[in-house]
């Protein structure tokens, strides 16, 4: 559930959600902007999450989805997810 909804950007109903998030709660997720209601009633990621390891430290990176997957302009507070672009930053 949480490779589809985090790494796929597929819906999820609600029961398979809260089954596979019981600590934080779908509800929580949903006030802190993680996850976002569809109108069919499951839900779906706000953010992309992905794992990142740079061979000393095993990280999971947060950031704000990619501009392709979201509707609208991109925000000026907009965060950049590790890519091409970033890793050549750092």
């Amino acid at each position: 559930v949480l490779v589809r909804l985090f790494l796929l950007g597929a819906d999820e109903p609600r029961d398979r959600a809260e089954s596979a998030l019981p600590t934080a709660g779908i509800d929580a997720l949903v006030d802190n902007g993680v996850v976002e209601p569809t109108p069919a009633g499951g839900f779906r990621a706000a953010l992309d999450i992905r794992p990142h390891s740079d061979g000393a430290v095993d990280l999971l990176v947060v950031s704000d989805q990619d501009a392709a997957l979201r509707a609208g302009p991109v925000l000026p507070d907009h965060v950049l997810g590790i890519g091409g672009a970033s890793v050549s930053l750092a």
